[in-house]
C-alpha cells in the first residue's frame, strides 16, 4: 500500500494552527528534554485549578518571563511549536494571589478566600485566539499535553519578536485609565498610587494579595461591585 499523501491545502491549514510558546529551564535539564520532551503534569500545588492541574505552563513570548530567567546564565530558553487549539491563556497574577491567600490561611491572615480566586482564574482563562495583548499583566499559556522533543528548540530569548511583547506596558496603561473611571471624579490624581488610595478609602476596591515577581512588589485587588481583578506594580 502506498503511503497517504497530504492534500497541500489541508497541510497548510494544519500548519497554520501552530504557534510558538516559550519555557525556561536549567541547562542541566536540556539533554533530557531534547531526548524525552516535556511530560504534562507538575510537582507544584495547583490549588485544584481545572486548567493548571496536570498541565505544562509556558510564556507567550520570552519577554513575559516574570522570574528573570532570561538574565540567568544557568537557564536556557526553549521555543516550542504547538497547536494553538490546545492552548489556554490564564492570568498568572490571579493564581499567584490565590496561592498567597492559601499560604496565609494557615496563619489565619488570609485577605480573601483562595478557592474563589482559583475559580476566578479558571473562569477568566481564554482560548489562545481570544487573548488580546494587555488583557492580563502576566499571561501564561497552559497546555495539558505532553510536548514531544521534535517540536522543541533552544533559542536566544532577546531575538524573539512577537505581537505580545508590549503586553505588560499596555496592561498598565489600560489599568490606569480603568482606575480613573472608577473614581467617578474630576480630581486630577498625581499618579496611579494616589488613585489606588482614594479607591481603597472609599471602599470601591479591596486589597486581596501582596506578592512579587522580577518587576518588583505587587498588590492585587478586587473591585467590590463587580469582583473584577487587577494587579498593580508598586513603586
Amino acid at each position: 500500500m502506498k503511503p497517504a499523501r497530504w492534500n497541500s491545502g489541508l497541510l497548510r491549514l494544519i500548519m497554520s494552527n501552530n504557534i510558538f510558546v516559550y519555557h525556561f529551564t536549567k541547562k542541566q535539564n536540556i539533554t533530557s528534554i531534547l531526548q524525552n520532551g516535556l511530560k504534562h503534569g507538575t510537582k507544584y500545588n495547583t490549588l485544584d485549578s481545572q486548567f493548571r492541574a496536570g498541565a505544562n505552563y509556558f510564556y507567550l513570548t520570552p519577554s513575559h518571563d516574570c522570574m528573570n530567567y532570561k538574565n540567568n546564565n544557568d537557564y536556557e530558553c526553549l521555543q516550542i511549536s504547538v497547536d494553538k487549539n490546545l492552548c489556554v491563556v490564564g492570568n498568572m497574577d490571579l493564581i499567584s494571589s490565590a496561592f498567597y491567600n492559601f499560604m496565609m490561611e494557615k496563619k489565619n491572615a488570609s485577605l480573601y478566600n483562595y478557592r474563589k480566586l482559583v475559580k476566578m482564574f479558571d473562569s477568566t482563562a481564554v482560548a489562545y485566539d481570544f487573548y488580546e495583548t494587555g488583557y492580563f499583566r502576566t499571561p501564561e499559556a497552559i497546555i495539558q499535553n505532553d510536548i514531544l522533543p521534535n517540536v522543541i528548540e533552544i533559542i536566544k530569548p532577546n531575538e524573539v519578536t512577537s505581537n505580545f511583547i508590549n503586553n505588560r506596558e499596555l496592561y498598565n496603561k489600560k489599568l490606569e485609565q480603568k482606575l480613573y473611571e472608577l473614581t467617578l471624579s474630576n480630581v486630577q490624581f498625581k499618579n496611579i498610587y494616589t488613585m489606588i488610595k482614594f479607591l481603597e478609602e472609599n471602599k470601591i476596591i479591596k486589597k486581596i494579595a501582596l506578592h512579587d515577581d522580577s518587576f518588583g512588589l505587587l498588590q492585587s485587588y478586587i473591585v467590590n461591585d463587580t469582583s473584577e481583578f487587577f494587579t498593580v506594580e508598586l513603586e
